[in-house]
């Protein structure tokens, strides 16, 4: 059994911003994330077709109560997603194997 991941998204009113998330998980221990990239992925096709994107760039809002903004592309034709914003370095560390 896994956890459950609610996503909740819908289009946008506000100009500029093409489609709104949020993003809860609490049986993993996240209450509600902040700005979810891994949703955003997931949600870039299915919005890319909904609004009639094509290879265009859409701008996705995290409305939590931190909230942030993506850029997001989908290129059906070449099945790549690419995801952009700015972030924050809150830790740092070094992978060993």
């Amino acid at each position: 059994t896994g956890h459950w991941v609610n996503i909740i998204t819908s289009a946008s009113s506000v100009p500029g911003v093409s489609f709104v998330t949020r993003m809860f998980a609490p049986g993993a221990g996240i209450p509600e994330d902040h700005v979810c990239g891994s949703a955003n992925c997931f949600l870039g096709p299915y919005w890319s077709k909904k609004l009639e994107k094509g290879d265009g760039v859409m701008i996705s809002k995290q409305v939590s109560q931190r909230g942030g903004t993506l850029r997001v592309s989908w290129s059906e034709k070449d099945s790549i997603l690419t995801l952009g914003g700015q972030a924050t370095v809150v830790a740092k560390g070094e992978l060993l194997y």
